[in-house]
């Protein structure tokens, strides 16, 4: 009798084992809440299913997905932080979120800007001058795309310098 329930405790071990192995989609953490109170989630797709994304969630704001930036970038002098999400193919929001009070600002776009955002060799944050942030892109062309933020308009500018600039 004991054999039997050893038995069966090993079938239903084994048949959970099998049922998480090939249930497709696991999600790990690449980040965890800290003093910014952020997180960022990654999950993988099994062999011939949709490729993979990544998740950011704000304790207390919400939760964000697909992430189009790699992470996040901090604009201490905002309380805030900066990321990228994609709405659908050739659609893009700029996500600037207030971590004290929760309160959030969004910009559509078309242009796919801030994929590095979190990166700190290839996109790094420039300037802060009142209601505006400067961040800069590096790209494997050797070029620099300062894209500015602004706040008040919820508008986005860009520029391109062809130049090597080092990162602060």
């Amino acid at each position: 009798m004991n054999s039997m329930k050893l038995e069966s405790k090993g079938l239903v071990l084994v048949l959970v084992v099998l049922w998480v192995g090939l249930s497709g989609c696991s999600t790990h953490e690449s980040g965890s809440f800290n003093g910014d109170r952020v997180r960022v989630f990654s999950s993988d797709a099994a062999p011939g299913e949709t490729p993979a994304f990544k998740t950011l969630v704000v304790k207390g704001k919400g939760t964000y997905k697909p992430l189009y930036s790699y992470e996040y970038a901090k604009i201490p002098e905002w309380d805030s932080i900066v990321f990228v999400t994609s709405k659908n193919e050739g659609q893009y929001v700029i996500h600037i979120v207030e971590l004290g009070s929760g309160k959030e600002i969004v910009i559509e776009t078309e242009d796919p800007i801030g994929s590095c955002l979190g990166i700190p060799d290839q996109c790094w944050l420039e300037s802060v001058s009142g209601d505006t942030v400067t961040f800069v892109e590096k790209s494997w062309r050797k070029q620099m795309t300062f894209f500015t933020l602004d706040k008040s308009n919820r508008t986005i500018s860009k520029r391109i310098q062809t130049e090597a600039v080092k990162p602060k």
